[in-house]
């Protein structure tokens, strides 16, 4: 049932290599941190709670999506000679956020 949100969310984000202002979203890496940290697991929580999943697996399902960066990011944009300042910077940045937004989604999730 799951199945149709997770690729969803996985080519938005495969979308945002493709997006013209590619300049600007780079500068600006906060535009990334909102959507992983925040508007993803947020929407997932919308989403799931129309769900017949019982209320463990939304939350299980909800948190893994609010957490932050994994440290493959790092290693993957290394080797593949992509930007692993970037993906380092968005790495240790998102971990420190998600002591607050994490939280934040989960406290949302107790009045949906």
């Amino acid at each position: 049932f799951l199945e149709p949100f997770i690729i969803y969310f996985i080519s938005f984000r495969l979308r945002l290599d493709h997006i013209s202002c590619s300049r600007y979203i780079l500068r600006n890496p906060g535009i990334f941190r909102f959507y992983r940290l925040l508007l993803i697991p947020l929407l997932l929580a919308l989403l799931l709670h129309f769900s017949p999943l019982d209320d463990l697996s939304r939350r299980i399902c909800v948190l893994l999506s609010a957490m932050p960066a994994p440290t493959t990011a790092v290693i993957l944009a290394e080797k593949y000679g992509r930007n692993p300042q970037f993906a380092s910077q968005l790495l240790v940045t998102s971990t420190f956020l998600s002591l607050i937004t994490i939280p934040v989604v989960l406290s949302v999730m107790n009045y949906l």
